[in-house]
């Protein structure tokens, strides 16, 4: 495996919110960590994506009207990236809650 690609795959895991990096003290090293609450900041880190993807397909919709086939299909797909975000924080929030205690 190349450096470029060990970069590249740290690089998207870390965009993923599924590691952090923290620096060794007194030292230039780097120490990748995977902490007890990745998972529910990757989660996170998808719902904010599906708000995101959910208001370019409204801006989409609106550019073509949403009275259009294609603006309708825009619409819908906002609506469901909305929906399934929101589920997405809502589910990561009970499970946080019930490991918790």
């Amino acid at each position: 495996m190349s450096p470029a690609t060990v970069s590249a795959a740290v690089g998207y895991l870390q965009e993923q919110a599924l590691i952090r990096r923290d620096r060794d003290p007194g030292s230039r090293r780097d120490r990748y960590v995977i902490d007890e609450s990745a998972w529910y900041r990757a989660t996170l880190a998808g719902a904010r994506t599906n708000e995101r993807l959910a208001a370019m397909a409204r801006d989409g919709a609106d550019a073509l009207g949403s009275a259009t086939p294609a603006g309708v299909r825009l619409l819908d797909m906002s609506e469901y990236l909305e929906r399934v975000g929101l589920d997405m924080v809502r589910s990561a929030e009970r499970w946080r809650a019930h490991l918790a205690r």
